[in-house]
């Protein structure tokens, strides 16, 4: 709590007790009389009573006080969880974890429509109500905007919160939506381009870049790889756009090539994306996973920075075991389970690579590469920076959040793990292999101060620009290659 924050706290207890009351719809007063807290009741869980003061948002213990007032929670009030956001993730997936989440505490579940856009889920165990989970349908950046009036508890989320989002998120006491601690990934999608009547086999990426964004302001997604495509219109961001429109017409230009979510399309009619330097981008439930294919969209959840209830706590760890991910693959969505890449299937990458190198010290980091991890396995997990920055972006803080986990459950017990740093092409070959070498440290590094990785062997290795993953001549291409893998034997 800031110094200003704990003086106000301070003068409004002492006024409360001098016998000041303003006519709020509550007054709490400690068990011992020493404070009273007056505003409106935002939540109860059983727990903590969240309370809205001409200070701000306060929680407090509901043992610890005395409810009076018409706004006072019954003691059997039945919690309330309001999820908001994205339409794509509130259609399908969303109502299919709250239903499996249930039956897992042995919970049944009935559905209320509150308004064309909500539904509650009322949770029950022997006809009686024990939890509301209310989903509320809208899109990204209404749910953002939802949960900085406090009007939310999570954010269903296909982007990154913008600048904007973010100021006014910590002005009204949310905390920092950046923050890896109030962000989850619970599933993976992407835009894909389409050719419904098979007349094509491929797109460029400049095609499709000027197709799509032809009459609309530029702006970048704020993963930084994915600019020309994922853009925001007046912050709503383009698989938001894609999903309410089911597929997107790109026009003539593109001969009728049209713009789906991975999770929605027929595979077959998903077209390549080729770059100008010869590499192609083929969206496969494996490229998504790895983020190698360039429009990789994270759906995210984001909470604030405060106690949720006992129940949306249990439904957010839920979210990370092996039964969610199932639920995440039967709704057509790409989960996060892990998946093994061996160097033989590599093949490709590593003709890359050789034909693209530029002199001997090239084919001596291939050789290197080679030797270093043979006998190990890529696993789909893979490590990018936010553009600019060695700062991680979104999905790689909560795969580093995962990978520790994993590490602490003993999934990698007795086994050798290798973090392999790659870059872009730009400026000497040298160069590029420190730096490299400097990411996949910086990522051993945060791993290591996370837990006690004593039962495990691990080390970090950089390869600078030998296996790249895009062209280097765009903004995205680069963030692309810019990577930390991992390999275990």
């Amino acid at each position: 709590m800031s110094g200003t924050r704990a003086h106000l706290l301070a003068l409004v207890l002492t006024i409360a007790s001098a016998g000041w009351v303003w006519a709020e719809d509550v007054l709490l007063t400690s068990k011992d009389g020493a404070f009273r807290l007056d505003g409106t009741i935002l939540s109860f869980d059983r727990e903590v009573i969240r309370i809205d003061t001409v200070y701000g948002p306060l929680t407090v213990n509901r043992e610890g006080v005395e409810c009076t007032g018409i706004g006072c929670p019954a003691p059997d009030a039945i919690p309330l969880t309001v999820i908001s956001g994205a339409s794509r993730v509130g259609d399908v997936l969303m109502p299919a974890l709250i239903r499996a989440f249930a039956a897992s505490r042995g919970l049944s579940v009935d559905l209320i429509r509150l308004d064309p856009r909500t539904e509650r889920f009322v949770l029950s165990r022997d006809d009686a109500a024990v939890s509301h989970f209310d989903l509320r349908q809208t899109t990204t950046r209404e749910g953002f905007a939802d949960l900085i009036a406090a009007e939310a508890d999570i954010v269903m989320a296909l982007r990154e919160p913008t600048q904007t989002e973010q100021e006014l998120a910590a002005e009204a006491e949310m905390g920092d939506l950046t923050d890896p601690r109030h962000i989850r990934v619970i599933a993976l999608d992407g835009l894909v381009p389409t050719d419904p009547v098979g007349k094509i086999d491929s797109v460029s990426a400049e095609k499709l870049s000027f197709a799509y964004l032809r009459g609309s302001p530029s702006g970048a997604y704020a993963r930084g790889y994915a600019e020309w495509l994922a853009v925001w219109r007046d912050g709503v961001s383009a698989l938001d756009q894609v999903a309410a429109l089911g597929q997107s017409d790109l026009g003539s230009e593109t001969s009728g090539i049209g713009v789906a979510p991975f999770s929605s399309v027929d595979l077959g009619a998903v077209l390549p994306i080729t770059g100008t330097c010869g590499i192609t981008h083929r969206a496969t439930q494996a490229s998504l996973r790895t983020e190698d294919y360039p429009l990789t969209m994270p759906i995210m959840l984001y909470t604030p920075a405060r106690k949720l209830p006992q129940h949306a706590r249990a439904f957010l760890s839920y979210l990370q075991g092996d039964r969610a991910n199932r639920i995440v693959r039967r709704s057509g969505f790409v989960d996060l389970a892990l998946q093994r890449f061996d160097l033989a299937g590599q093949g490709l990458r590593l003709a890359r690579g050789i034909s693209n190198a530029r002199d001997r010290q090239t084919w001596r980091e291939l050789q290197r590469f080679v030797e270093d991890v043979r006998g190990f396995d890529r696993i789909s997990m893979t490590f990018r920076f936010r553009d600019g920055t060695a700062r991680l972006d979104a999905q790689s803080e909560e795969n580093l959040s995962r990978f520790a986990q994993l590490l602490e459950r003993g999934r990698f017990d007795g086994r050798q793990i290798k973090l392999i740093g790659f870059s872009d092409g730009v400026g000497p070959a040298e160069d590029n292999r420190d730096l490299s070498e400097d990411r996949a440290a910086s990522v051993l590094d945060s791993v290591t101060r996370r837990l006690d990785a004593s039962s495990v062997k691990l080390s970090a290795a950089g390869f600078g620009e030998i296996l790249p993953v895009a062209c280097d001549d765009t903004p995205w291409g680069r963030a692309l290659n810019r990577r930390v893998e991992i390999w275990v034997d």
